[in-house]
């Protein structure tokens, strides 16, 4: 990776490039989405930590463009923009705008899932996103965290929004509680159709759909220190994501969609092999306890719940009821750390000899 520019000042910029290979291991250095990329971004930003208006403690916004291809073969990918603001008041409340969207159609070479990267691609619509949030003073007993989100897509009637609600509760100094709630919906969008049943006719090709998706996550989080050594966090959460497929389309080899107004893509028994209702409730607790200065005693609890079905016209609290009646995986775990100081080893030198 190569990147100049300036980070001093009120105004600031920066340019860099960088390159992932088709033989780079996205495991190797943690999490990453897709490799065999080269990347090109420019970004202008401005900033002030002593605006004189609107009362604001800080003030910050960017811009910035970045043109992507493929590492091999080296084909166009797309050209993207993003553009941000950040204001922070004198009393520590926060709240921006976000904005960020495709300049042109660009090519989408992963989601044919092809063996063969740039062999086949999804010409991608021009969209749109546009986001506001708003974040309370976290020193307060009570802290809100809020977003709003609506996608603007340039192709039939796909379009999506996303809302987030967060609480932030600080009940005393040692104990911590939280809770968060997301939705997600799009509607009409378009992507590669993954069969999770048997549609009486397969199709002998690249089968892409139109579907509605409607994704909902709810988490309970609890920090409670017990003493400077001894401390719990407790973890839950539920994540729903319900696809409804419209319609179905044949990929063709310039990457535009040609419906299949004949496929039904349902079973035998007349259901769709490709709806689904997914569901992950899952529990994490640890707690901890530092018995020296770098040694500690971790105990781990799990509780996992993974169901699927096709019941995608079911409310949340149905589908939820409906996880919970399933058997859960529990998994307990203890690690010990201890920390060997090699001083301790050596024999200390006998007086008087």
């Amino acid at each position: 990776m190569l990147r100049t520019g300036k980070q001093r000042g009120n105004f600031t910029f920066w340019t860099e490039y960088y390159e992932e290979s088709d033989t780079y291991d996205p495991n190797d250095l943690g999490f990453l989405r897709a490799n065999n990329s080269r990347v090109a971004e420019v970004n202008v930003g401005y900033r002030n930590f002593r605006p004189s208006f609107w009362n604001l403690n800080k003030f910050q916004s960017n811009l910035s463009v970045n043109y992507e291809r493929l590492y091999a073969p080296n084909l166009f990918g797309g050209a993207y923009w993003q553009s941000s603001l950040v204001m922070v008041s004198k009393s520590f409340n926060a709240g921006g705008l976000s904005f960020n969207g495709a300049l042109f159609e660009n090519n989408d070479y992963f989601e044919p899932r092809a063996e063969n990267i740039g062999e086949y691609k999804f010409v991608r619509p021009i969209w749109t996103n546009m986001s506001t949030w708003f974040s309370s003073n976290y020193q307060k007993r009570i802290a809100v965290d809020a977003r709003l989100g609506y996608v603007d897509v340039q192709r039939g009637d796909w379009w999506e929004w996303n809302y987030s609600l967060e609480f932030r509760f600080r009940l005393s100094n040692q104990l911590f509680l939280l809770h968060e709630w997301k939705q997600s919906f799009q509607y009409n969008s378009e992507g590669f159709a993954v069969g999770f049943g048997s549609p009486i006719n397969e199709f002998d090709g690249i089968l892409f759909g139109n579907r509605d998706r409607l994704t909902n996550e709810q988490s309970l989080g609890l920090d409670y220190t017990i003493t400077n050594r001894l401390g719990m966090t407790f973890r839950l959460r539920h994540y729903n994501a319900q696809i409804k497929y419209n319609s179905f389309y044949e990929l063709l080899d310039n990457g535009r969609l040609n419906p299949l107004a004949d496929y039904s893509g349902n079973d035998v028994n007349g259901f769709s092999a490709y709806d689904i209702n997914y569901n992950a409730f899952t529990i994490d607790m640890l707690l901890r306890w530092v018995f020296l200065p770098g040694s500690e005693l971790n105990f781990v609890w799990k509780n996992s719940i993974f169901t699927s079905d096709s019941d995608v016209d079911n409310r949340y609290w149905e589908t939820l009821n409906n996880t919970l009646q399933n058997g859960p995986i529990n998994t307990i775990s203890l690690k010990v750390i201890y920390w060997l100081d090699s001083q301790y080893l050596k024999k200390k030198p006998t007086e008087g000899i």
